[in-house]
């Protein structure tokens, strides 16, 4: 899954996906503490990061 930021109305979808990537974030927010509560894994990125560069 992939998405700028998660909402309680994505853990279905959390529960489904085999990892999570997010544009930014920390070790508390949201989709790491439920990350971590489902054993996905997840990728906080810098939302400055350009694709194809």
């Amino acid at each position: 899954m992939i998405t700028g930021m998660t909402r309680p109305e994505f853990l279905p979808l959390m529960h489904a996906c085999a990892a999570i990537v997010t544009d930014g974030g920390g070790i508390l927010c949201h989709a790491a503490i439920v990350a971590r509560e489902i054993r996905n894994p997840l990728l906080n990125t810098n939302p400055d990061l350009k694709v194809g560069v």
